[in-house]
C-alpha cells in the first residue's frame, strides 16, 4: 500500500509581510507521523465515580480502569480525585488528571471545570494535538505536543500561556517554539502564537511578533521558505515563493526569483483538481535578461492535464513553449517542461468502448537547444489518427487491428501522409512446461508524398504477409533438502516467415535502428523501431536464459542469458542510425546476416544488486557496447551507485553516486560522471543534507560541463523546517 507524507509549510507575519501560511505537497514517500492507538474509551454505568450524563466523546481514549470519570458531549476527565463543587457549579479533578476531546489530550497534576460556561482550566501541563485519517475515522496522527503553564477554553477555542511546542513526532524535537500565548481554533483549524521563538536543534534561529500556522494538514496561504543559489551562468539567486491556498483542489504558487548576473525573474504554478479534470499551468518570465542578445525579455510555459466524462471519452495534452532555443540551455532545472533536445508538444482525444479504442491528437516538437537547425529536427505529427480492435475468437486467442493515419510536416521540408494498418491472429498456448505464441497476419504501408525525392513517386505502398512461432521451455530443479532453492533453465525459439519487400527507397519520418540492450528485443520482429517499414525479411531469434531463485529466502536471486539474431536470407536495411551501428557486424554494409551476440547477467543478494549486459561481435571478438550497475545498500539512507556505459566508438562513461548516513541524521553524498572521449569531467556534486520529518536543511555544490566547453560551478543552500505529515 502506498503511503504519503505531506509537506506542511508554516511562516510568520513581520513588518513587510502580512502573512506567512502554509503549503501541502504531496510525494510517495513513508509516513512520517504514526498513528496513534484507536483505544476506546471505558464506558462505565451511573456509579459513584461517575457525574453528569455518560455520553460517547468523538475522540475515544482509554482513561485507566478505576479511575473516576466525568464525561459531557464532547470532552472527558479522568483523575486520582474528582470534586463537584455544586454551589459554583465546578467540578475539579485533582492527581494525574487528564482532559480528552476529539483531536486533544491534556494532562495535568489538576484541571478545573465550569459547568455551565463550558470552560476548562489546568496549569502545568502537557499537551498533545491529533488529527484522523481522512479514510479512516479510526486512525488518528499527533500533530502537535508541548507543555504550559497555563491553559483554558472558552467556547472550544484553545488558549495556553508560556508554552513550548513542536511539530514534530514524538521522539523528534528538531524543531521547537516558544511563546508567550498560543490560541487554537478548532472550527478554523487554525494556530496564532504571540511573540514566538523558533528553535532549531536547540539552537535559536528566529524571533517573531507573530506566526499563524495550521492545525494538522491543512493548508493556508502564505510566504513560503526562501531558497538561495549561486551559479557562474546566472550569479547569486535568490527566490522568495508565494503560496495561494484556492480551495480544496486548487491552488499555485507565486515565485520571485532575482538572479545578480541576469536580473528578475517571475515563475507561476496553477494546479487543479477536479472529478473530471487534472490541470497544471507553469509559466516563467524575464522582462529583461542582461546576458541575452539585445537584453530582451525571455519566457517558458507549459499548460498540462487530463479530461474525461467518467466513461469512455478522455483527452490529454502536455504543451510548452519557450522563447528562444538557449532558454533552456541558460536555465536548465528551474523549468519543468526541458529535454536535451526538444520540447514536445502533445494534445489528443481518445475513445474506448468494446475493445475498441480512437485516438487523435497533434505530437509537434520544439526546437530547445542550440546548435540544433531546422534539419536536425524531427517531424511533427499533425494530426494523427488511430484506431486499435481486438476481437476474442477464442480462449486465449484473438485478432488485433491497428490503423495509424498521420501527417508529417517540418519546416523547411515538403509534408507527406502516411497510412500503417495490420491485422493480427494471435493464439497463446502455456501450462507449467512450455510455452507457444502463434501469430499470423499482414500489414499494409501507403505513402502519399508532397515532393518525392529522385528515387521516389508521390505515392509509394508496401505490403507484407507474415507468421511467426514464439515457443519457450522450462526445466525446473530444485534443491534435495529444504533449503528452497530452485533453478530454472528457458530455452527460447523464435521463427519468423515474412515476404522480401524492397523498401530501400522508403521516406524515413519517424523510423530508426533498434538497440539491442534487453533480452527481450532479440525476439522483435525486425530491426526497426517505428512505423515506416513493414516485416520485410526471414527471422530467426534464439536465445537461452538460467533463473535462479530460493523458494524460502529472497536474499539471494540471479539471472544470466544469452542470444541471437539471425536472418537467412539476408536483411538489407533502409534505414540507418547515425548514433550509433555497433549492433550490426558488418556496419559498413547494407546487408544484414546476423546480428551481435547478446549477453546479460543480474545478481540481487541481500542488499547488493549487479547488472550486466553487453554486445559481442564474433567477426572481431571485441564487445561492441557494454553497460555495467552496481548498488548496494548500506543501510535505510546510505547506498553506493556505480554505472559503466562502454560504446564501440569510444563514446565511454563512468559514473558514481555514494550516500551514506552520519551521525544524528545528517547525510554526506558525492556524485560524478565522467566521459572517457573526449577524456573530460562531465558533472560533479556535493550535498550535505540534514531531513527528518521535521526539517531539511543543507548545501548542494555542483560543477557541470557546459556545451561550450567551459564548466558551470554552483552552491545551492537549503533551509526547510517543515513538518512532513
Amino acid at each position: 500500500m502506498k503511503r504519503y507524507c505531506v509537506r506542511l509549510y508554516f511562516g510568520v507575519s513581520i513588518a513587510l509581510f502580512a502573512l506567512w501560511g502554509t503549503v501541502l505537497q504531496a510525494q510517495e514517500t513513508e509516513q512520517c507521523y504514526l498513528p496513534s492507538p484507536a483505544l476506546q474509551f471505558e464506558k462505565v454505568s451511573n456509579g459513584d465515580n461517575e457525574f453528569g450524563l455518560q455520553t460517547k466523546p468523538i475522540f475515544d481514549h482509554l482513561i485507566s480502569p478505576g479511575k473516576p470519570t466525568f464525561s459531557t458531549s464532547q470532552h472527558v476527565i479522568g483523575a486520582d480525585k474528582i470534586f463537584f463543587d455544586q454551589e459554583n457549579n465546578v467540578i475539579r479533578g485533582e492527581g494525574n488528571s487528564r482532559i480528552l476531546s476529539e483531536g486533544l489530550q491534556i494532562d495535568a497534576d489538576s484541571v478545573t471545570f465550569q459547568v455551565d460556561q463550558d470552560h476548562f482550566t489546568a496549569r502545568d501541563l502537557e499537551f498533545s494535538l491529533y488529527e484522523h485519517d481522512e479514510n479512516d475515522p479510526s486512525i488518528w496522527y499527533m500533530r502537535a505536543r508541548g507543555q504550559a503553564k497555563q491553559f483554558e477554553t472558552q467556547q472550544e477555542i484553545l488558549r495556553l500561556e508560556d508554552i513550548d511546542f513542536t511539530l514534530c513526532p514524538e521522539g523528534n524535537d528538531d524543531v521547537m517554539m516558544s511563546s508567550s500565548e498560543v490560541t487554537l481554533d478548532p472550527h478554523s483549524r487554525q494556530g496564532i502564537a504571540r511573540n514566538p521563538k523558533i528553535r532549531f536543534k536547540n539552537i535559536p534561529i528566529m524571533q517573531l511578533p507573530y506566526l499563524r500556522f495550521p492545525i494538522g494538514s491543512d493548508r493556508l496561504s502564505g510566504f513560503l521558505y526562501p531558497k538561495f543559489g549561486s551559479s557562474e551562468k546566472r550569479g547569486t539567486s535568490i527566490e522568495v515563493p508565494y503560496y495561494f491556498n484556492l480551495a480544496p483542489n486548487q491552488d499555485a504558487t507565486l515565485t520571485a526569483t532575482y538572479h545578480s548576473k541576469r536580473g528578475a525573474q517571475l515563475y507561476t504554478e496553477y494546479r487543479y483538481l477536479g472529478q473530471y479534470s487534472d490541470l497544471m499551468l507553469l509559466g516563467e518570465y524575464m522582462p529583461r535578461d542582461e546576458r541575452y542578445i539585445n537584453r530582451d525579455q525571455r519566457y517558458a510555459g507549459e499548460i498540462t492535464g487530463k479530461l474525461h466524462d467518467g466513461g469512455s471519452l478522455y483527452s490529454s495534452f502536455d504543451i510548452g513553449w519557450v522563447s528562444d532555443d538557449k532558454y533552456l540551455y541558460d536555465y536548465e532545472g528551474d523549468f519543468s517542461v526541458r529535454d536535451p533536445d526538444f520540447l514536445e508538444q502533445n494534445v489528443s482525444l481518445s475513445y474506448a468502448n468494446h475493445g475498441m479504442l480512437v485516438s487523435a491528437g497533434v505530437h509537434k516538437f520544439l526546437n530547445s537547444q542550440p546548435g540544433f537547425t531546422s534539419a536536425d529536427e524531427p517531424y511533427n505529427r499533425e494530426p494523427w489518427i488511430s484506431v486499435d480492435h481486438v476481437f476474442p475468437v477464442a480462449r486465449n486467442s484473438a485478432i488485433a487491428t491497428s490503423i495509424v493515419s498521420d501527417k508529417f510536416r517540418k519546416k523547411g521540408r515538403p509534408s507527406a501522409r502516411r497510412v500503417h494498418g495490420q491485422t493480427v491472429l494471435s493464439t497463446r498456448i502455456a501450462n507449467s512446461y512450455f510455452e507457444t505464441n502463434l501469430e499470423v497476419g499482414g500489414e499494409i504501408l501507403k505513402y502519399r508524398l508532397d515532393q518525392p525525392a529522385g528515387n521516389q513517386t508521390a505515392t509509394m505502398d508496401a505490403e507484407s504477409t507474415f507468421a511467426s512461432l514464439d515457443g519457450k521451455l522450462f526445466f525446473e530443479r530444485y534443491s534435495t533438502n529444504d533449503s528452497g532453492d530452485r533453478w530454472t533453465l528457458i530455452p527460447r525459439l523464435k521463427i519468423l516467415s515474412s515476404d522480401d519487400v524492397e523498401q530501400s527507397n522508403h521516406p524515413n519520418f519517424d523510423t530508426t535502428l533498434m538497440r539491442l540492450d534487453t533480452y527481450e528485443r532479440l525476439f522483435q520482429d525486425g530491426p526497426y523501431i517505428g512505423g515506416d517499414r513493414v516485416r520485410d525479411a526471414d527471422q530467426i531469434s534464439v536465445g537461452i536464459s538460467a533463473h535462479y531463485d530460493n523458494l524460502t529466502n529472497s536474499s539471494l536471486e540471479g539471472s544470466i542469458g544469452m542470444g541471437r539474431v539471425f536472418y537467412p536470407g539476408g536483411h538489407t536495411l533502409s534505414v540507418t542510425d547515425s548514433g550509433d551501428q555497433s549492433s550490426q557486424d558488418n556496419s559498413s554494409q547494407d546487408e544484414l546476416r546476423k546480428s551481435d551476440i547478446y549477453f546479460e547477467t543480474g545478481v540481487n543478494f541481500h542488499e547488493t544488486e549487479f547488472g550486466y549486459h553487453a554486445l559481442v561481435s564474433t567477426e572481431t571478438n571485441k564487445i561492441s557496447s557494454s553497460t555495467m550497475r552496481l548498488i548496494h545498500s548500506f543501510s535505510e539512507k546510505s547506498d553506493l551507485t556505480s554505472i559503466f556505459r562502454h560504446q564501440r566508438n569510444d563514446e565511454s562513461q563512468w559514473g558514481n553516486e555514494l550516500n551514506f548516513e552520519l551521525d544524528s541524521g545528517w547525510l554526506l553524498g558525492f556524485q560524478f560522471i565522467r566521459s572517457f572521449q573526449p577524456n573530460e569531467l562531465e558533472s560533479a556534486r556535493i550535498l550535505l543534507n540534514y531531513q527528518s520529518c521535521c526539517t531539511r536543511v543543507g548545501v548542494n555544490l555542483e560543477r557541470e560541463r557546459q556545451l561550450n566547453g567551459s564548466y558551470d560551478n554552483s552552491i545551492g543552500l537549503v533551509f526547510d523546517i517543515t513538518p512532513q505529515y
